[in-house]
């Protein structure tokens, strides 16, 4: 089941920044605190501003220096690119928004827990279309000072990413499909059997899927007879605009034998926090132990060996009975 919201109000615009370590990491909506990286903090990292196209607004991030050092600290704003998935080549410049924000002041100094304020200057152009618009804000640390002769110091350098997200309201389109069926071999012999799901967004806005359950039915049952979770850690990650993201599950408690079925229950809010249900099925699968099998084929070769050698004692008795007749 799919379920399209279209936003009435062009009210709703949305800037959120997520930090993060390394690579980026997809938060949920609300506020929220980065964490600590190439030795800075990067607070207020969730931020929302009600804005209608041509209309403007300032934010501000709040960058800790956590380390003992002296550090310089630059800004920089490009388009969007996560470690979960960047938005389609074709619709970067759809839904990118690098150009919509400018930061200042673009290069500073920090000493030890010091703290400094990043404005972020938000301008939705007049002809900016409905649905979420991203870009990435980098702050990239070093050290400021080289440590005396004969004195150890640790060297600081490093990068902290956020995620700038921009939802222009009007025709905003929220929609989440499934890519085919769940993905299950046809013939499983042992445990574990993996269960694939691919989602794509197909809408003009983020989504977050917030659980997906895996319902298995066993033998025709209409109840479910075993549920199974995919991990929060891998559900809760944004899907941008046109990107597909695949999930897998194991189920290691097999039953004895049989015909099964499975059902995917995927929840997922939008950007105004609705929450939305979509249903993925899986063509029927069967489960035959290995022991099992081996069992009945010992079992087959077994009485194909006995049938052969009563079909062969049968011919030769009859065989030495035409014998027999034909010397009388």
């Amino acid at each position: 089941m799919i379920r399209t919201a279209r936003l009435k109000k062009p009210v709703f615009i949305a800037a959120s920044i997520a930090a993060v370590v390394g690579s980026i990491y997809l938060l949920p909506f609300g506020n929220a605190s980065a964490q600590d990286a190439a030795g800075i903090r990067v607070s207020n990292a969730i931020v929302e501003a009600p804005l209608n196209p041509g209309e403007s607004a300032d934010k501000f991030i709040t960058i800790t220096n956590t380390s003992a050092q002296d550090l310089s600290v630059n800004t920089s704003i490009s388009s969007l690119a996560t470690s979960v998935g960047k938005l389609p080549p074709a619709y970067q410049t759809t839904f990118d928004a690098s150009t919509w924000i400018t930061a200042s002041p673009i290069s500073f100094k920090l000493g030890p827990n010091v703290q400094q304020q990043v404005k972020l200057h938000v301008v939705v152009p007049s002809t900016a279309e409905s649905g979420g618009h991203y870009a990435t804000i980098s702050f990239a640390t070093s050290s400021d000072k080289t440590p005396p002769p004969g004195q150890s110091q640790l060297n600081i350098s490093g990068n902290v990413d956020a995620q700038a997200i921009v939802t222009v309201g009007g025709d905003v389109k929220t929609e989440l499909k499934g890519i085919g069926h769940i993905g299950v071999p046809h013939f499983n012999l042992k445990s574990p059997i993996n269960f694939d799901l691919a989602l794509k967004n197909t809408g003009n806005v983020h989504v977050l899927p917030q659980r997906i359950t895996i319902n298995i039915f066993e033998r025709g049952s209409s109840n479910p007879t075993t549920r199974l979770e995919v991990p929060p850690n891998q559900v809760q990650q944004l899907i941008l605009p046109e990107v597909s993201k695949a999930y897998r599950v194991a189920w290691n408690q097999l039953p004895s034998v049989g015909w099964i079925r499975a059902q995917a229950i995927v929840e997922y809010a939008e950007a105004g926090g609705k929450t939305h249900v979509l249903t993925i099925t899986s063509e029927r699968f069967y489960v035959i132990p290995l022991a099992m099998l081996i069992v009945v084929l010992v079992i087959i070769v077994v009485a194909v060996i006995f049938l052969i050698n009563f079909l062969l004692r049968r011919r030769r008795r009859r065989k030495r009975k035409f014998q027999s007749k034909a010397r009388a």
